[in-house]
């Protein structure tokens, strides 16, 4: 674990994570991939594995929503799938279970995507967790 980082985007300082998690919530996919892609590179073992799948959730949105690449976003989405699944399997320890969440997230997100439906409800209900809230305030 690291200590907290804060750092200088745009025009306020704000700890990374959360500033990458408000852009999310505004549908700003691409800016908060690049703020989380800028938290992932100071992390190292399950914090940035975490991170890593957030970076591909976020630029699968940016991908589906954006640019209207389809195909792009399902491979992004499915590489956060198979990682967070990964993670999910190792046990009960916190990032396990963040993991989890993340799992249902982009599961949910493929199989939407895969038959055409509109993942966006999907999107909105996880940026109203708190639990990945209180996740990424303490990182």
């Amino acid at each position: 674990m690291k200590t907290k980082n804060t750092a200088r985007r745009g025009n306020s300082t704000q700890n990374l994570p959360l500033q990458g998690w408000e852009l999310f919530k505004r549908q700003k996919y691409f800016e908060a991939h690049e703020v989380w892609e800028d938290e992932w590179k100071l992390r190292t073992g399950e914090e940035k594995r975490l991170i890593q799948i957030l970076i591909l959730i976020s630029a699968g949105a940016h991908h589906l929503f954006h640019r209207s690449n389809r195909p792009g976003c399902l491979q992004l989405w499915r590489k956060a799938r198979d990682r967070s699944r990964a993670m999910a399997d190792q046990g009960s320890n916190t990032p396990a279970i963040f993991a989890r969440k993340l799992y249902s997230l982009s599961q949910k997100l493929v199989k939407k995507t895969e038959v055409g439906e509109n993942p966006s409800p999907e999107l909105r209900i996880f940026t109203n967790d708190p639990i990945m809230f209180s996740w990424l305030k303490k990182l």
